[in-house]
Order: structure tokens, then sequence, then C-alpha cells
């Protein structure tokens, strides 16, 4: 049955983006997970009368699934790096926290973490046979891990500077650690003890990687160079120019025959790995790039940046295939699944993000107000609810219709505006460096005016939350998080690094939480623990008895009155 297999094929799609959220608030299955599903989710269009009844109508989501499949939370700071496993099983990220966290990659639950550093961990790499993870940190010592058990078996001598970047060569028997004191340098896995130094560079080494076949080992610097050595005898063999800033990563493709560089200089460049010859430059970050990886059968390249996404190149032509959006923030490095099919992003949001290759030609995260070309920093709504207004990052203020979601009218500024404030008569908006844009049915200029009071609204939106009387509403996805927020009544309007802005328009008079809790299971066997909405759930207990934290009913008040 096609239809079946499609319904079963998005109900994976649905679990995976939102099984976190519904495993820890099991009501947000009607609300968050169904809300942010998008448009063309068969699983929402199944069961989208089921939704929480506070929740009226939304606009601004995407209509397909992209490529995204899961965000991967856990990590207190930046992720530094991520590695998979060589059987495709494990996925390991480092983190500015101290920390290695290890993660099932077909669940993406995760399994352990691993601690014992005392500084940011800057790189990670598995043994070829996957028993051990080597980690290189700023606190300039390098440990090797079981990976079924977590012990640290190994740790090498402490460095004079911190560790950048680490590789083990094809055969395990060496691993080559990439110094910010100019230096790489070689070390025999199996006494610890060091081989060799390899000296050249003229600034700090980012990032080591050996070729396929272990002969080449490429190292990549600050002095905005990539040395190609020979890994045997450790004999310097030439020198890749040609990048004007610092070249954060270096890597092989599969076959060997190719090297990529990755730079500061916002490109990716493309070498022949015998001659040194360049081959080609590929264009189109907004930002300094920091990693770069092949997938295996080399016919894919994908690119992480500063600008927050990811970009997939075709390896052959240097042709951009398309752009991963989803980040919050600066994206440091990317790794291909051994199969190919998946590829993980570690950014400074603090999370891993999992892309389901295959399905990457659906389409890029697309929103139905995507008018800004870069982040929206700030939205408000005129005093009379009729107009809504956003500022961004393009330097641009724009007005639309909140009702209808369309796009009226654009004034071009000369800053980056933060803030926005109407006035009380609605008739001017104050931006951050106190210059006032004037409004009128028919048009939309700068302006003086004296200020004006701003408004206030009980309703709030915080990173991941949207609450009210500071009881949990709605969930907010990582990719709905927002940048900018404006409120009005009960509608929510919440601006994006994207570019976009997603609408929700809550009921004035929804249920009491009573009610609430008996319509969403109304008639219903709950596969899930019925934990009233605002409840937090804590792990089953060995008495296996779920016991919430607080049992404090939600507070719907001002804007969620019981029907009467």
């Amino acid at each position: 049955n096609p239809w079946l297999a499609g319904f079963l094929e998005d109900a994976e799609k649905f679990i995976r983006n939102y099984g976190s959220i519904i495993e820890r608030a099991p009501l947000q299955t009607y609300g968050s997970a169904l809300v942010f599903s998008p448009t063309g989710s068969k699983v929402k269009d199944a069961q989208w009368k089921e939704r929480l009844p506070f929740i009226k109508t939304v606009a601004g989501i995407r209509r397909h699934w992209d490529a995204h499949q899961q965000t991967l939370e856990g990590h207190s700071n930046y992720v530094s790096a991520v590695a998979f496993s060589p059987d495709g099983e494990t996925l390991a990220s480092a983190s500015g926290d101290h920390t290695i966290r290890l993660w099932h990659v077909a669940t993406g639950t995760h399994r352990q973490t691993l601690q014992g550093h005392r500084g940011d961990v800057n790189a990670i790499a598995f043994s070829p046979d996957g028993k051990t993870l080597a980690s290189a940190s700023r606190d300039g010592r390098v440990r090797c891990w079981d990976t079924a058990t977590g012990v640290c078996q190994q740790t090498f001598k402490e460095q004079s500077d911190a560790v950048s970047g680490i590789a083990f060569s094809p055969d395990g028997k060496t691993l080559a650690l990439a110094l910010r004191n100019h230096i790489v340098q070689l070390w025999d896995t199996a006494t610890g003890a060091a081989q060799q130094t390899l000296k050249g560079h003229s600034d700090a080494v980012y990032t080591v990687a050996f070729s396929p076949d272990g002969k080449t080992l490429a190292s990549a610097s600050c002095d905005h160079t990539v040395r190609l050595w020979d890994a045997a005898t450790s004999a310097y063999q030439q020198t890749l120019k040609g990048h004007s800033e610092t070249v954060y990563m270096a890597t092989f493709s599969p076959d060997g025959k190719t090297l990529a560089s990755a730079s500061g200089d916002r490109t990716v460049r493309l070498w022949d790995a015998a001659t040194g010859a360049h081959q080609q430059t590929l264009e189109g970050h907004s930002n300094v790039v920091n990693g770069v990886a092949f997938s295996l059968d080399g016919k894919t390249l994908a690119s992480a940046s500063d600008d927050g996404t990811v970009r997939l190149w075709d390896a052959a032509t240097g042709a951009h295939q398309q752009t991963l959006k989803g980040h919050n923030d600066e994206v440091y490095t990317v790794a291909f699944s051994p199969d190919g099919k998946t590829l993980a992003s570690a950014s400074g949001d603090h999370t891993v993000r999992l892309w389901n290759i295959a399905i990457g030609a659906i389409g890029a995260h697309q929103q139905a107000l995507e008018e800004h070309s870069d982040w929206i920093h700030a939205v408000a709504f005129s005093p009379d609810g009729k107009t809504l207004v956003s500022a961004s990052r393009d330097k641009s203020v724009r007005l639309w219709d909140p009702a209808t979601g369309a796009h009226r009218q654009t004034l071009k500024t000369n800053q980056d505006c933060t803030n926005l404030v109407f006035s009380e008569d609605g008739q001017h908006l104050k931006m951050d460096d106190g210059s006032l844009i004037r409004l009128t049915p028919t048009s939309v200029s700068l302006d003086q005016h004296p200020d004006k009071k701003p408004l206030d609204h009980p309703l709030h939106v915080d990173n991941e939350w949207i609450t009210l009387d500071r009881e949990k509403l709605l969930w907010l996805p990582n990719d709905y998080r927002a940048t900018s927020v404006a409120l009005r009544g009960s509608m929510v309007v919440l601006g994006h690094r994207s570019g976009g802005l997603t609408f929700l328009q809550f009921e004035d008079n929804s249920m009491s939480m009573d009610d609430y809790t008996e319509h969403a299971f109304a008639n219903r066997e709950s596969p899930v623990p019925v934990i009233p909405f605002g409840y937090r759930s804590n792990q089953t207990r060995a008495d296996n008895q779920n016991r919430p934290d607080d049992r404090t009913p939600g507070k719907f008040g001002r804007l969620f009155k019981k029907n009467p």
C-alpha cells in the first residue's frame, strides 16, 4: 500500500524530530510536534484536529520535511567536532564543555559522556578498528578512550601548547597531532612514545589528515597554507598556496587523488594531491569556512561555515548542490557516516544535527514568509494589531499584514536594526539609534518625532518555550527558536535567523487545564503517561513510578480562560 508506506515514513520522521520532547512532555505530541511538523506531513494532516485546544492557526511552517533528521542536545557549550565510528553505529561529539559524548546514530540517544579533560576538547578521531577514540584538548593533553566502556586507556604526554587536531593513520599505528606552536607530531599508539616532529609552518597548525593509503600527511595552518609530508619518513614534500586567510582544515578524497581545504577566506579549494596543482575554488559561503568532508563515494563534498550553514557540492564539478540551514550559530565541522546517507554537523549552538543526505534534494527548510535575506533581529506589532514590522541584518524594515502574511512595503535603512518600538498611536516606529520610521496607510519613511511609550504583553517567549505566567505552553524546536519576537493579544510572531517568520494564533478563550487534559486524551488509549500540561516528568524510577516535579496545574489566566 503506497499510502501506508508513505505514512510510516512520515511517522518515522515525526518521531525522529520530536521524540525527545514527547518523552519529556508527552502532551507536546499534540502541541509542538503537530504545530511545527511540515504542512505536507501525513501525520499532521491526519491528527491536526487533535491538536491542543488553545492552538488556532499557524503560518510560516516549512512545506516538507527537509534533510534534517535530528538534533542532538546535551552539551553545555559549543560543539567543536564530530566523528562517526567505522561501523557507523556510534557518533562522537567533542565540546567546549570539556567532554566528549557518544550517541547511538540510529535513535539519536545519548550513550555516555567521557570526562577527564581540563580544557575545551578541540578534536576527536576513531581508530580504524573503532575500538579506540582519541581526543585532543586545549589543556595540551591527548586521551585515548575505550569506546565500549568509556574508560580512558591512555593519556599522552602533556604538550606545551593546545592540541588543535588529531588523526589516526589508516593502519592505526600512528597518531598525528596538530599543535598551536606551529608543529606537527607523530606518536606511536601502542607505546605512547613520540616518533617525529614536523617543522615548517610559520603559525599555528589546526588540523592534520592522512591520505587513504597512509603514505602522505597533510597539515593545515594559520599561515594560509597546507603542507604535505611523507608519512613514513616525515620528509617535507610541498606547500599548497592560494588561500588568503587561515586554512582551518584539509582532507583527502576517498581515492586519495584530491585534497580539499577550508579557509577563513570563505572558500573551499580543491587540489591535485599528487602534484599540488590547484583545481578549483568553491565560493558561496558568506563567512569563514571551518570544515570540509568528502562522502564515502567521493562524489559529494560538504563544507561547514561561520555563516551557520552547511553546503553540499559536486566534488567533480564544484557545482553547489544544496544549502542545509537550521543551526543557530557557527558550524564548525561536518562528518559523513560510513554508508554516506547521514551527515553530522557540529555547531556553536551547542548541538549536533543529523541530516539525511539521501532526501537532501527535497529542498531546504522553507518558510512561508522569507522576504528578508539575513537574520531578523526584531519584530513588532502596531498598537491596533493590523501591521507587523520586521527589521533584519539585511538593513531593511518590512511591513506585513498579520492576518494574511502578505508583504506590504519595504524600507531600506543604513543600519542593522536590532530593536523596534511602536509609539502608542501606531504612527511611528523607533529604531536603535533613536531615528523614527513614519507609517501611513500608503507609505513608510524615515522621520523625526518625540519619543513614545512602548507597549507591554503578558505572554513570554524564551529560548525553548512559549509560556504564560511561567507555565509552559508550547515547546519550540531548534529550527523555530526566535531571534526576535512580537506579541499582540493571542498572536505570537517569531523572527528567525533564516530571515523567515512564523505566526502562531492562539484561542482567546481556551479551556482550563483539567478540560485540556481531558480533551487531549478523550476516547483514546494513550501510549504514554497522561501528565497535565505544564508538569515535568522525571525519568522512570526503580519502582517504575513517574513522579512529576511540579504538581501545580497550568495557569491559562488572562488569555486562556475556561469557556462558559
